[in-house]
């Protein structure tokens, strides 16, 4: 038995389809499969009517979750991995799968990416996070795919120092841990 399986929370994050302890779920799934996987939730679940969406969270393993209104459909996931984004708990696992492949927590983008099929040329970077969208692997519809983030800041060769800081061009030799995923529907 590997380390991962071992675990009492094994998540498993891939293109298109989601499973915790083996039991699959998608984007656009409704609360009740949701609640069917997971368990009640202990929080009450919180509708945004700036937004347009109902969100809850299971604050025991780290996870929240985003639903369309109307509908109460599955739109966005975030799983917290870092300490920093758990009140300084560690979270209940240390290996989750991404795309087939385990990643430790604590290991970073760029040590994640020696395993996988993804390199700097298949990521977008923003100041905050790596995302990529694979159009190909796990469309909706027309008008909307699967995007998945890795919460990891991204390293820029700055200029300068203090105030007078210049953001410089991004360094693809240093990366930092994967914090936080995110995944979820984006139209393009």
């Amino acid at each position: 038995m590997t380390q991962f399986e071992k675990q009492e929370h094994r998540f498993e994050i891939d293109v298109c389809e989601f499973k915790y302890n083996g039991k699959s779920f998608f984007i656009g799934d409704s609360y009740e499969k949701i609640l069917s996987i997971f368990g009640e939730h202990k929080d009450e679940l919180f509708l945004s009517e700036k937004y347009s969406y109902y969100r809850f969270e299971y604050d025991d393993i780290k996870l929240t979750f985003l639903l369309s209104e109307p509908g109460k459909k599955l739109t966005t996931l975030n799983l917290a991995l870092d300490r920093r984004f758990t009140g300084d708990v560690a979270p209940p696992f240390e290996i989750i799968l991404l795309r087939k492949i385990p990643y430790k927590l604590g290991n970073s983008v760029n040590e994640f990416m020696e395993l996988s099929d993804l390199n700097h040329d298949k990521l977008k970077h923003t100041q905050h996070s790596f995302s990529f969208i694979e159009l190909e692997k796990c469309s909706i519809n027309e008008n909307e795919t699967i995007f998945t983030v890795l919460d990891s800041n991204p390293v820029y060769k700055n200029i300068g120092g203090g105030h007078m800081t210049i953001r410089g061009a991004f360094d693809p030799e240093s990366t930092g841990p994967i914090k936080g995923l995110k995944v979820g529907i984006s139209a393009h």
